[in-house]
């Protein structure tokens, strides 16, 4: 087995490339995400209440019954990504 001691003749990591913060390009794309996300996770709450897929195809309103579960799973999902942000922030990662 090899101890570390043998690869520290490697040349470390020098990253000299400055990366400046950059506009997204496609803010269209992540607003269209979002409105499939909320529309999937309200048709998922739906689900759960009884209704089935079928009737929600027939009449799409029904799938606004399952709001309290997509509410529910995106303030999860928020809080959740919200920790990734101020983990980074804490450890001044770019």
């Amino acid at each position: 087995m090899r101890s570390f001691d043998e690869y520290s003749g490697l040349p470390p990591h020098i990253n000299t490339h400055q990366w400046a913060w950059q506009k997204p390009k496609r803010v269209w794309v992540n607003v269209l995400l979002f409105i499939v996300t909320i529309f999937s996770t309200m048709a998922a709450g739906a689900g759960f209440q009884g209704y089935s897929w079928l009737a929600m195809w027939e009449e799409p309103a029904l799938i606004f019954n399952g709001w309290p579960y997509s509410l529910a799973v995106l303030l999860i999902l928020t809080t959740h990504e919200f920790g990734h942000y101020f983990a980074a922030v804490y450890h001044r990662m770019n």
